[in-house]
């Protein structure tokens, strides 16, 4: 949540948000980054390809990320990825294209959804732009914490979970191989004490002006 305020201070705020279906990606046999193997290897790949076709375009790379897992009635169960960034409007057609090549699956036309820019021909991935509920970077981090849990156990004591600020969405817990969560270097606590940014979501204290969780 702090990284994707300070994503707005910085003038390159979070407003794509990109998903990938890998699990079903590599079931249906999907080229590109699929063929690895491992899908924390896979991930690691596509968001590092992401990573220098931005840089490549003269943007920084601001970004921050989940791996989640869903299962039963899913359209496509197992794992998945979501990934927040920074683009500029104008490359997004060309982002679309560059999926289309890394995933190996193409482009199609289905573009139900608020704010979705572009769909693949099965949904496997998509693309929405500046939105995750209407709420811009901050919401699109709310979206992508939705797997981080309500409530933790501090010393034998169940208590509400500091780094949960936001209950609007859920799911995604299942357990996935590597890292389930991450960000950019841009946006790294580090730039942010230096750049002398506040953070608004204090671990320490989350604050009920910014939180939307009901806690029971």
């Amino acid at each position: 949540m702090n990284a994707a305020a300070f994503s707005v201070d910085i003038g390159y705020p979070i407003n794509t948000l990109t998903t990938i279906n890998a699990a079903h990606m590599q079931r249906i046999g999907s080229g590109g980054v699929f063929e690895i193997g491992h899908l924390w290897d896979g991930f690691r790949e596509l968001t590092e390809l992401i990573r220098k076709w931005t840089t490549g375009r003269g943007l920084p790379w601001v970004a921050l990320w989940s791996r989640e897992v869903t299962y039963g009635k899913a359209r496509h169960p197992g794992e998945h990825w979501h990934i927040g960034h920074h683009l500029h409007s104008g490359h997004t057609t060309d982002l679309l294209m560059q999926l289309a090549d890394w995933t190996g699956e193409p482009l199609g036309d289905d573009l139900r959804g608020q704010g979705t820019v572009g769909r693949s021909v099965t949904g496997a991935w998509h693309v929405k732009r500046r939105t995750n509920s209407g709420t811009g970077p901050v919401g699109i981090a709310a979206y992508l914490g939705k797997a981080e849990p309500a409530y933790i156990t501090h010393y034998g004591k169940r208590i509400k979970s500091p780094d949960k600020v936001d209950c609007r969405h859920h799911g995604g817990e299942g357990y996935v191989e590597g890292k389930r969560m991450g960000l950019s270097q841009s946006l790294s606590p580090e730039k942010q004490r230096n750049a002398g940014f506040i953070p608004p979501y204090a671990k320490s204290r989350p604050s009920e002006q910014h939180s939307a969780c009901n806690w029971q």
